[in-house]
């Protein structure tokens, strides 16, 4: 407190303080995956229970949201994995025994979110009104898409 107070040196406030000498952001991500994955399953179930129970009738759309819904658990374990392993620190900061599981987090988590993202982008447009022909055939072309 005195070193503050004379002004010599603020270092010897920061070190005195216990706060680690690295940022770690992985819990804040570990936290707000794992509540918008508890947020989502919420609405998840509670749609499907309405669409069961009330409405009885259960759409293609529906199941489109729980196969959706089983991806977005696969990304959120796979980031609290790599949360807890070093996703979150800056590279020189992270211990050298947790690099393996870290890229193959990294990889996972690749796969998944383009695997995804691209064919949900191509069915919104049929979900709501038919497709041109030439357009579908366009989109499902690998490498015409610009992916």
């Amino acid at each position: 407190m005195s070193s503050i107070l004379s002004g010599n040196s603020t270092v010897s406030a920061s070190t005195n303080n216990n706060v680690s000498h690295f940022s770690n952001r992985g819990p804040l991500v570990f936290a707000v995956t794992t509540a918008t994955l508890v947020l989502a399953t919420a609405f998840v179930f509670a749609r499907m229970a309405c669409r069961t129970l009330i409405v009885k009738r259960v759409n293609r759309d529906d199941w489109l949201m729980v196969i959706a819904w089983v991806f977005a658990l696969g990304l959120s374990i796979t980031i609290d994995v790599g949360a807890r392993n070093g996703l979150g620190r800056h590279d020189k900061d992270i211990a050298a025994e947790h690099w393996n599981v870290l890229r193959r987090c990294e990889y996972v988590f690749t796969v998944l979110y383009v695997g995804v993202s691209h064919p949900s982008v191509i069915m919104l447009p049929s979900s709501s009104q038919p497709l041109p022909t030439e357009l579908t055939i366009l989109l499902s072309e690998p490498g015409l898409d610009g992916c």
